[in-house]
């Protein structure tokens, strides 16, 4: 019993990292790029894409890889992984007060459902 949730805690790991990335990438570069305003040293923010890409890409990761191993160790459903997604949207929110609310709510529970799919469909093929 242990052992498997330890396997699938670890899955969750790494596929939540793995779509985490993918989606804070993303959501950074878009944020980024369709910002209208400008910034004191190289001009537009939309100068700034990529480096903000590459933030994106890195905090992805981290939220993606928590979510995944908190997702698959408590072997969630679909439903549960987006209450989980949701709860550590809200909890990013409240920690970096950002304006982007709903953008980081919403990224945070499509990835709890994206990642809790994948752990369920690879509980059924074995």
């Amino acid at each position: 019993m242990r052992t498997k949730r330890f396997r699938s805690g670890l899955s969750g790991f790494l596929f939540g990292g793995l779509w985490g990335g993918i989606v804070g990438t993303i959501v950074f570069g878009l944020l980024t790029y369709f910002d209208d305003s400008s910034y004191l040293l190289d001009g537009a923010t939309r100068n700034w894409t990529l480096v903000s890409m590459g933030f994106g890409l890195v905090c992805g990761l981290i939220v993606g890889s928590i979510l995944g191993a908190v997702i698959g160790t408590f072997q969630a459903d679909r439903r549960t992984g987006i209450i989980i997604g949701g709860a550590i949207g809200l909890f990013i929110v409240a920690l970096t007060e950002d304006i982007f609310v709903i953008a980081i709510i919403v990224s945070c529970s499509i990835l709890g459902l994206i990642i809790s799919g994948i752990l369920q469909g690879r509980e059924r093929l074995g």
